[in-house]
């Protein structure tokens, strides 16, 4: 029997986890794109046949009044599918899917953040939007119920409000003010609370990755494109993290010298827009 909380769960559960990509390696289970993820967590919860595809946003438009229902942006709840782009030409970079996640939010594998994310809706589903109930999922007073509560840093903290570990502190400095997560369950404040130390981990990371070191990505050095992300996963470094390459670089006096600089961030959505042009030219 198909069950929307087992869905959700693998989703949540790799929230961090996981790095974007819309290559082969999309298959998992390391990295997947959008849609991807939408069809391994149907899997996950027996809406989807474990020998299916995992298939792009075309996939799912064609399931419209088979497993997905056409439902208003006004009746949603957690478990609704959202597929983005316009029909009968969404696939690629053109669409983008993910679920509805209780509390105005969305969980989603996207390029944006380089993995799956727990994210507002409003700017990150893509445009034109349609939102779908899966078929089997009971609507109204029956539905999965999900609270709308807060839970501060004390829910998963021994019941205090300060974190006093001195390697956070080396780390990031004892910041004088609080910060506050909503969630729907201590266990998905963990996650959310773990996602935002990796970013501001992440803020922190640049380093020059030499030619050894690029077997760490998977992938060929002429495939590494300037300015694109790409999860790297060096336990000597201590990271595990989806880095920007910054630079590229090469040895006059020896061709078999190569350099990745790596780590910086976007700084604005003006840079997120300008590198997606680029992307896409």
């Amino acid at each position: 029997m198909a069950d929307i909380n087992a869905t959700l769960n693998w989703m949540r559960s790799r929230v961090g986890k996981v790095g974007y990509s819309m290559s082969y390696l999309r298959q998992g289970p390391n990295y997947y794109d959008s849609s991807s993820a939408v069809f391994s967590a149907l899997k996950a919860g027996g809406f989807w046949p474990q020998n299916g595809v995992l298939g792009t946003t075309e996939t799912l438009y064609a399931q419209e009044g088979k497993l997905l229902t056409p439902i208003s942006a006004s009746d949603l709840q957690a478990g609704d599918v959202f597929v983005a782009g316009p029909k009968g030409g969404s696939s690629g970079g053109a669409g983008h899917t993910g679920f509805y996640n209780g509390n105005n939010q969305i969980i989603h594998c996207n390029y944006y953040d380089g993995t799956i994310s727990i994210t507002q809706i409003a700017g990150r589903t893509g445009s034109p939007v349609y939102w779908y109930r899966l078929a089997g999922v009971k609507s109204g007073p029956d539905a999965p119920v999900v609270s709308a509560n807060d839970f501060d840093i004390s829910t998963v903290n021994n019941g205090k409000l300060t974190i006093e570990s001195a390697a956070l502190i080396e780390k990031y400095g004892r910041i004088q003010r609080s910060m506050r997560f909503e969630a729907n369950n201590p266990d998905e404040l963990l996650m959310i609370a773990r996602a935002h130390l990796t970013e501001l981990e992440e803020e922190r990371l640049e380093f020059v990755l030499e030619t050894a070191d690029l077997s760490l990505l998977d992938q060929d050095f002429k495939e590494l494109k300037l300015f694109n992300s790409y999860w790297v996963d060096n336990h000597l470094m201590g990271t595990l993290a989806n880095l920007r390459v910054v630079e590229r670089s090469f040895s006059i006096s020896n061709s078999n010298v190569k350099q990745l600089s790596v780590g910086k961030r976007f700084n604005t959505q003006t840079d997120y827009l300008i590198d997606q042009m680029r992307r896409n030219t």
